[in-house]
């Protein structure tokens, strides 16, 4: 008999109106999920074995570099007494590549650090200090002055303002 998701018997398949539909419906529907589930297995299988083919790969490629680091170090004096240098200069400049990197192939970057000019901070005289009683400006340690742009005003540190004794 058909069953719903969570395994219970549904009511029209029991008693006097069970209909032959219904019971093919749901032996149908079970036998596409097990298809599917099937199939789904399958797909995993080979997905394995692609990735393990990958890792086998990369793999075989750290083995040989290791390879070559190993023959590298047997090479060191040859390096150390300037063997080799001459071919690998003259290897370089036949190529026309001397502007790439030489080792890996990365590219290191450049930075070329530019230094601003230093503006110098107005400095005002006590004529131009605006005459306003104001406890938060006293306890910053702050000025406020007039000026000619937006606002009529500037709110300056009291160090920029010159005392006219």
């Amino acid at each position: 008999m058909p069953t719903d998701q969570h395994g219970v018997t549904h009511s029209g398949t029991i008693g006097l109106f069970d209909d032959d539909d219904e019971l093919q419906t749901a032996m149908t529907r079970a036998e596409r999920h097990e298809r599917e589930r099937l199939e789904a297995q399958i797909r995993r299988h080979e997905q394995h074995g692609q990735r393990k083919e990958r890792k086998e790969a990369r793999a075989a490629i750290k083995q040989g570099r290791e390879i070559s680091k190993l023959v590298s170090l047997f090479l060191w004096p040859g390096r150390l007494f300037g063997r080799g240098k001459k071919s690998k200069l003259d290897a370089t400049s036949s190529k026309g590549e001397a502007d790439k990197p030489a080792s890996g192939g990365h590219e290191t970057t450049e930075y070329v650090v530019v230094r601003r000019t230093l503006t110098l901070e107005m400095v005002y005289t006590a004529q131009d200090v605006d005459p306003i009683d104001s406890s938060w400006l006293q306890e910053c340690g702050m000025e406020r002055v007039k000026s000619d742009g937006a606002g009529g005003c500037h709110i300056v540190p009291k160090s920029s303002v010159q005392n006219s004794d």
